[in-house]
């Protein structure tokens, strides 16, 4: 019996460990590699040298108090975006970022561009949160899915999260908990690498902060 213990317990470990490999979800962090990651904690000034940026009159894109602010000061409807200057050519990237809402909701859309042929977001993947909906989108409109979901809170922070492993697109707005409140996905092989970034616009007095924007691939 004395001889047996040793086999048994091996068994036993070896199962424990087979287990615990088998049950580990397959957007485990410790299987993606960050590309970039920025959570803008230094002093208020424009985003700086990582990025390519497109902003439209009378609007504010920059960094205050350690976050990205977004707010439209003019009349009409204007838009800003920060692509990072580093080409993407891998088929797996996953891009977050956590936005904060203003005392409205006036903003369409808060978004995340990925695979644009350039940084103005025109071509490629977005995906995009409207207060009642979120939207995959290519090509500056052409939509792939939209998926309802419950109004969007004023004043509160959430994480905007997409990921494209080959032709395939799923996105998901969660809590700072990482408890997803909506998901979406598609599929579409148009473009295969390209540029990320994230963007925003809104109609006048709109606010969105932005924080912790992420690029990782596998």
């Amino acid at each position: 019996m004395k001889r047996l213990l040793p086999g048994i317990l091996f068994i036993i470990i070896s199962f424990t460990l087979l287990l615990a490999g088998c049950g580990g979800d397959s957007d485990d962090a410790a299987s993606w590699i960050t590309v970039f990651e920025d959570n803008f904690n230094r002093s208020d000034s424009d985003l700086g040298s990582n990025y390519n940026l497109k902003i439209e009159s009378g609007t504010t894109f920059q960094i205050e108090s350690q976050e990205v602010k977004y707010y439209n000061e003019s009349s009409g409807t204007g838009g800003d975006c920060a692509f990072y200057t580093g080409f993407i050519n891998n088929p797996n990237t996953r891009l977050s970022i956590r936005f904060t809402t203003g005392s409205d909701l006036n903003f369409d859309p808060i978004a995340l561009n990925a695979r644009s042929s350039d940084s103005s977001g025109i071509t490629g993947y977005c995906l995009a949160l409207i207060p009642s909906m979120l939207i995959i989108a290519k090509d500056d409109g052409i939509f792939l899915n939209t998926q309802s979901l419950s109004s969007i809170a004023t004043n509160t922070t959430y994480i905007l999260e997409f990921i494209i492993e080959g032709s395939s697109l799923t996105g998901y707005i969660k809590t700072t908990g990482g408890d997803i409140i909506a998901e979406i996905s598609t599929s579409d092989s148009t473009s295969s690498s390209g540029y990320m970034g994230f963007s925003t616009e809104g109609s006048i007095g709109t606010t969105v902060y932005f924080d912790d924007f992420k690029i990782e691939i596998r």
